[in-house]
Formats: C-alpha cells, structure tokens, sequence
C-alpha cells in the first residue's frame, strides 16, 4: 500500500541495492542522509554497502597498480604498496575537509570516505608487522592507533560543527 511516488523511490533504491550502488542514487536524489524524504526510502541503510563494495573494486586495482610500477621500477613492492595506501588515504583526507564540498558529497562518495576505510588497512599493517616485530613496535603501533583513532574522530567532529543540521537533529521542513 504505496503511493505511486514512494513505490518509484523503492523500486529505485532496490535496482541501487541490487547493484551496489544505493550510495550513488542517494548522493544524486537526496544529497542529505538525514532529511525528512529519506522515511520512505527502506533500504536507505545500504548507502554504506555500497560505498565498501566500491572500495572493495578500486583498493585491489590500486595495490595492483602499485605493485606493477614497483616491479617495473625494481623496488620493494610491499613498501609501494603501503605508501600507495598512504597516499590515498591523505588525499581523501583533503578531499574530506575541503570547504566548498557539500556535506553530502561528503557522506555518500568513496573519494571522501576512502581514508576512513583506508585508515583500518594502515591499522592491519601496523599490527601485522607490530606481532612480528617485538615489545618496541607494539608500543608504537598503540601510539599510531591512537593518532588515527583521533583523526576519525575529529574529521567527525569537523562534519558535525560545519553542518549545523545534523548537529539540531533532523530537519523538519524549511
């Protein structure tokens, strides 16, 4: 029992599911996770789906990428491969807190929100090689944990504070 409106966005959102892309769809017709329109639009939630399927199809081209220049460069390939990482991670990071991109670019695009997930492989990387390499890694690899856990927090905090309608709650009306 839909009205013909609400039974499109839900036919559109499950073709946006289907291929992994809800993200992208929410980004081009909403642009706000948090408005009033989004209540009839059920699978909603699958915008962050969508945006790990992405980072799923694009990190493996990238490490791959790296390791080809690296092999073809005769240097380790395992540090290109983590500078790679690194190196996209600080881009997004500047994309994110660029002033003139929209909150919900920000929310709904892999581009902005690759350094979060990028952030979690750094993280594996440093406890692979801290459980390999003793006490004194360990220690650093909790002092870089740390650092990255405030970045997330305060890039957090900065969407918060620059967008003052997800700090009221959600916006009824204008």
């Amino acid at each position: 029992l839909m009205l013909p409106d609400h039974y499109e966005n839900l036919a559109q959102s499950v073709v946006a599911g289907n291929l992994m892309s809800e993200n992208i769809l929410s980004a081009i017709t909403t642009k706000n996770y948090w408005d009033v329109v989004n209540e009839y639009k059920p699978l909603m939630h699958l915008w962050y789906v969508g945006i790990l399927f992405e980072f799923y199809l694009v990190f493996p081209i990238l490490m791959l990428c790296a390791k080809r220049i690296a092999k073809t460069l005769k240097k380790d390939e395992r540090k290109w491969m983590n500078n790679t990482l690194c190196v996209c991670c600080l881009l997004s990071l500047v994309l994110y807190l660029l002033p003139n991109v929209s909150v919900g670019d920000r929310f709904y695009y892999l581009q902005y929100r690759f350094f979060e997930i990028g952030l979690g492989g750094i993280i594996s990387l440093y406890i692979y090689k801290s459980n390999r390499g003793g006490y004194f890694q360990g220690i650093v690899f909790q002092k870089v944990a740390v650092i990255l856990l405030l970045l997330v927090v305060a890039c957090s905090l900065y969407n918060v504070i620059t967008n003052p309608s997800i700090s009221d709650g959600v916006v009824i009306g204008k």
